[in-house]
């Protein structure tokens, strides 16, 4: 989704309508999305070819070395909306350096809210090539239908919702024989009112539209889940917006996917894009992964405020690292 949601945004009773809270295409664009994630456009399938190929060459020049001393990690990945992409490109280096390491180097778990959350569902869910494809393509799309995205930001982030939503229902059942993959692997944050505001991690999905509902309810403004009205993820999840596994039972890399620094990418990026600047956000994504990796993983002085490990035993109630 493409922007974090107010939870008084949940008071308001129209909201769903407001937003076109459906997964029904109604439009020019909403088709051409559809007949996209089956076919996708030949620019967006180059696209990820050249990142694959970056994303190769950046693991290849690290080695399994690189990885060797972090053993079993969980990943923790903040909400931003379309910033997601930097993730995109860190995720795509630690894949390779994965496999290469043949066992020595697993990431067992993953938890996020907003796009936060979507995106580790999304990859385990379909795999790198087509969540990859798909994100390129969507950039294209907005550069294509300039006049379906409005200029103003919520506006575009409406929009936007409409589209994931058609996106959930794709992918659920294109997929449906994949969905026990996410089970006790992914864990997505929403905020749900209970009646006062908490945080509801989702790790199990048992159906078609449960799995639906939950990729949606952890970045859209108002779902209802399990019977309870439900907002994104950010709200309840700490001030970094990383929701940290609270038994501790190894260390977690923390990857907030909000640059520090907006001078290379525009705050509207949260809720719109073109090709440009995904392709941009993969490469920033592969680039600090490598540096990061570079400098030494478990060296408390080689995290940024992006990418960080945060140690076993050192994630408090309070979805922070007390080590940094």
């Amino acid at each position: 989704m493409a922007v974090g949601a107010s939870l008084l945004l949940l008071l308001a009773v129209p909201i769903s309508a407001l937003l076109g809270n459906e997964s029904k295409p109604s439009s020019k664009m909403d088709y051409r999305w559809l007949q996209d994630l089956d076919s996708p456009q030949v620019e967006a399938v180059s696209s990820a070819s050249s990142l694959q190929a970056r994303a190769d060459n950046i693991s290849a020049a690290l080695g399994s070395a690189a990885v060797s001393e972090l053993g079993s990690i969980d990943v923790v990945v903040s909400g931003g909306g379309n910033f997601d992409g930097y993730y995109m490109g860190v995720s795509m280096v630690l894949d390779r350096l994965e496999v290469a390491a043949n066992g020595s180097f697993k990431r067992m778990r993953f938890a996020g809210v907003s796009a936060g959350g979507m995106m580790p569902y999304e990859l385990v869910l379909k795999g790198e090539t087509a969540t990859l494809t798909a994100h390129l393509d969507y950039g294209l799309l907005q550069t294509q239908y300039p006049l379906w995205l409005d200029p103003g930001a919520l506006a575009s982030a409406a929009r936007q919702d409409h589209h994931w939503r058609l996106l959930a229902d794709w992918q659920v059942h294109q997929y449906a024989s994949s969905l026990p993959r996410l089970n006790g692997v992914v864990y997505v944050g929403t905020s749900c009112l209970d009646p006062l505001p908490k945080l509801v991690m989702i790790s199990n999905y048992t159906s078609t539209d449960q799995a639906a509902s939950a990729f949606m309810t952890t970045g859209t403004v108002f779902e209802l889940y399990n019977g309870l009205p439900c907002s994104d993820g950010g709200a309840t999840s700490g001030k970094k917006m990383t929701p940290l596994f609270q038994d501790n039972l190894r260390s977690q890399l923390t990857v907030s996917i909000l640059p520090d620094d907006h001078k290379d990418f525009p705050f509207e990026t949260v809720s719109k894009y073109n090709l440009t600047v995904i392709e941009a956000l993969v490469r920033k994504g592969q680039d600090d992964a490598r540096a990061w990796l570079e400098c030494g993983a478990t060296k408390p002085e080689c995290g940024t405020v992006q990418l960080a490990l945060c140690p076993k035993g050192k994630a408090t109630a309070d979805h922070v690292c007390s080590s940094r």
